[in-house]
């Protein structure tokens, strides 16, 4: 990053010592503008993308949430009211979106708002299937995910979505509702 705003600061410098000459020429002078215009808008890019990095994730992980409190800090999914100790997370890039959602609730709650979910998601009632065997912890862009503990999940169901990237797990022991989306 000191590069570049090394190359702008030394572009502008020229610029200005091309401009005070008498007998610069137009291509010479055009040559520096250009330069001077490309190495604003590397460090603008450079810049943007930091400040995106760091504006662009919002980890609700530091303590679980009531339904209202989830619902108020923008839970990309609905919630029953039965939900308690909601955690969520969003991650947002240029180029992609993810979300975690993870609550708590007794397990039928949680099944009938799994098909709920994926019926607002897909269009259509999802097909839901037994774990066969611990699932792998989910690669996020999200840090400190912790919470997002799938691989405690000893004996569950899942399913998956079509359209879109995600996926939905429910703990059948500890009652728990696990939702991931990649856009």
């Amino acid at each position: 990053m000191l590069t570049w705003y090394l190359i702008a600061a030394a572009s502008l410098v020229g610029l200005i010592v091309t401009v005070s000459r008498e007998n610069a020429s137009p291509k010479y002078l055009l040559g520096w503008c250009f330069a001077m215009v490309v190495s604003v808008l590397v460090i603008l890019a450079n810049f943007g993308a930091k400040t995106w990095d760091e504006r662009g994730q919002f980890d609700h992980y530091s303590a679980p949430l009531t339904v209202e409190q989830a619902r108020a800090a923008g839970c990309p999914i609905p919630l029953p009211p039965e939900a308690k100790n909601v955690r969520f997370g969003i991650v947002t890039t240029p180029t992609q979106t993810s979300n975690l959602v993870r609550f708590e609730a007794p397990v039928e709650v949680c099944r009938a708002h799994m098909k709920e979910v994926i019926r607002t998601k897909e269009g259509k009632s999802p097909i839901l299937a037994p774990l066969l065997g611990k699932p792998e912890p989910v690669e996020s862009a999200l840090k400190n995910s912790t919470w997002f503990d799938i691989s405690k999940i000893a004996h569950g169901e899942t399913a998956s979505f079509e359209n879109i990237l995600g996926r939905v797990w429910i703990d059948t022991e500890r009652g728990i509702f696990y939702f991931q989306q990649e856009r």
